[in-house]
């Protein structure tokens, strides 16, 4: 074995220790620390340009500005603040690094003129009513008169709680993270008055006073006054898509099914531009006692966190309406996230009284139309909503149904197509296999003489009385229904002749 030279070998020693050393000192040298302390000039600025100051940061995560007293988080390290008034503001930066909050000392901002042209247009103008405004906002909600019609066809007048102008005071929508479920998205469906669920609205209004950029919350006679800040922005046509199952059987923006597919119909079309709202103090929109306090639960208060009270949406605003959205997260013991739409209404202006809306009812029905053995259509069944007298679901076929998750199963369908009705002339009837007998009254409203039962998938007509429903779009067969609930709307079932 030849032997190493002595020098090769101690240099080759000598360069891998020098190598463990360099190496173990890149390892231990600690990442340089983030500096989170705000410092005007050094970690952020701010440029004026006319009423819009532009505040930017190069501090990294939570940052935020606050301007006599109201604060404006950063987006990507930068924020734009309109100030409408001639004065100097006084501001401040914050950071929040490593659990602890910095704060910059104070500094600050000039502004040369007044400019409260943004009051007199869009959602700013909708919202105050402008620069001589100070519009005041209610829960659209009151107790009126109105005519009802039951399964049986007949009125009663009686005294019950309604909206002026929308379709109800509440409604919701789910999607991913924020109440969706296993489909996605779903959209609003009806909401409830909120006495109907057991609960009563706040005996509250707000008014908002655009120059100022201050608001007003009134409950029980007990005014709080603090500031707000809103910012503003066109409406985005893909804010979120209703999948095809949630959806009636096609993907639908949550816009457009709000407006085809819900009582929020009325409308015709929503405001160009929404706002994000955020309230500073104790400010918060009026809603319902009952979610404010999570009905009185004494381990979790309130069915909503304090910053999602202070910070809301305008889904949309115009001279007489408008929808706040704000997220729910829990009910009772339970978290159950899920957007709230608010409705609200103008304080003191007269909307009228609305004709109360009625289920749509075929008035041609006879024996003749009837006598026959019927069974249930490709599509066996729907909802049918009073205000556009047509399918709530746009169905193409059975898969769509099942698609829902909710509305059928291909069991209970293959159930649905065993059902059976038969009318015969003399008055007689088999319904379901129950032999009983049959009338007809105002040429569309079916009386049994025995209680029947027909089970379609979701929907099950029980009882004495149903009624030939008028669907428009629909001219094949006959469907039958009852009301479905309080909700203007009827769960009904589709036949056709055997």
């Amino acid at each position: 074995m030849k032997k190493m030279n002595f020098n090769l070998l101690t240099l080759l020693m000598s360069v891998l220790m020098l190598v463990f050393v360099t190496a173990c000192e890149n390892g231990d040298d600690p990442e340089p620390a983030i500096d989170y302390t705000p410092v005007l000039g050094s970690t952020f600025n701010f440029v004026v340009d006319g009423n819009d100051v532009t505040f930017t940061t190069t501090i990294p995560g939570n940052v935020w500005f606050t301007v006599d007293g109201t604060d404006y988080p950063t987006v990507d390290k930068a924020v734009t603040v309109n100030l409408p008034l001639k004065g100097t503001y006084s501001a401040t930066c914050s950071s929040l690094g490593s659990g602890t909050t910095l704060t910059s000392a104070p500094f600050d901002v000039v502004i040369d003129q007044d400019d409260l042209s943004y009051l007199e247009k869009g959602v700013w103008k909708a919202l105050t009513g402008g620069a001589d405004g100070n519009k005041t906002w209610v829960l659209d909600v009151r107790e009126v008169v109105t005519t009802t019609i039951d399964n049986a066809g007949v009125e009663t007048s009686s005294s019950v709680y309604k909206s002026a102008y929308f379709h109800n005071a509440l409604d919701f929508y789910g999607e991913e993270g924020v109440g969706g479920n296993e489909n996605g998205a779903w959209g609003p469906w009806g909401g409830t008055n909120i006495y109907g669920w057991g609960g009563t609205p706040e005996d509250g209004e707000i008014t908002f006073n655009g120059v100022s950029r201050t608001a007003t919350l009134t409950v029980d006679g007990e005014p709080t006054t603090a500031s707000f800040a809103m910012n503003v922005y066109d409406r985005d046509p893909n804010f979120l898509t209703i999948p095809a199952a949630n959806a009636g059987g096609t993907d639908m923006s949550l816009w457009d099914y709000m407006l085809e597919k819900t009582g929020y119909g009325s409308l015709v079309s929503l405001s160009d531009e929404m706002g994000d709202i955020s309230f500073s103090g104790e400010l918060r929109f009026p809603m319902d006692i009952g979610r404010l306090t999570n009905d009185g639960n004494a381990t979790i208060t309130s069915q909503f966190l304090e910053d999602d009270l202070k910070n809301v949406t305008i889904l949309h605003a115009s001279d007489s309406g408008l929808i706040m959205r704000v997220k729910r997260t829990y009910e009772g013991d339970n978290e159950s996230k899920c957007w709230l739409l608010y409705n609200y209404v103008v304080k003191g202006y007269d909307y009228g009284v609305k004709a109360p809306l009625t289920h749509p009812v075929r008035t041609d029905i006879t024996a003749e139309t009837l006598t026959g053995t019927w069974k249930v259509a490709t599509i066996p069944l729907n909802w049918i909503s009073w205000a556009t007298k047509d399918v709530m679901n746009d169905w193409a076929d059975r898969d769509a149904i099942i698609a829902t998750g909710w509305a059928a199963t291909a069991e209970n369908l293959a159930a649905a197509d065993e059902v059976r009705l038969t009318f015969n002339a003399d008055g007689s009837c088999t319904i379901n296999g129950v032999a009983t007998t049959y009338t007809i009254n105002k040429g569309g409203y079916i009386a049994f003489a025995d209680d029947v039962n027909i089970p379609v998938c979701a929907i099950t007509l029980t009882g004495k009385n149903i009624y030939a429903v008028d669907v428009t779009s629909s001219t094949e067969g006959i469907w039958f229904g009852q009301n479905n609930e309080s909700k203007e709307e009827t769960s009904a079932i589709h036949l056709v002749k055997e």
